[in-house]
């Protein structure tokens, strides 16, 4: 017999990776339109890379700070 808690896992496990195509498909739209947006400047591809991997999750985070109101947690971003 399986236990309450393992069966409540398994079916919580089991609704994320149904929903997991649809995330991964909303993720690879938002990258091509941010590789859209920055196509026009016409990027060597280490600065391509810097966009991706330093620049927007700065913009994010920054972003994310302002939304925050516990100031440890502000701190902590």
């Amino acid at each position: 017999m399986i236990s309450p808690w393992l069966s409540a896992r398994y079916d919580t496990m089991a609704k994320v990776r149904k929903q997991v195509p649809a995330l991964t498909a909303l993720v690879d739209v938002w990258w091509q339109g941010v590789h859209q947006d920055v196509e026009p400047f016409v990027l060597s591809p280490r600065w391509r890379q810097w966009v991706d991997e330093y620049l927007l999750p700065m913009v994010y985070w920054e972003h994310q700070v302002a939304r925050t109101r516990c100031r440890r947690r502000k701190a902590k971003m």
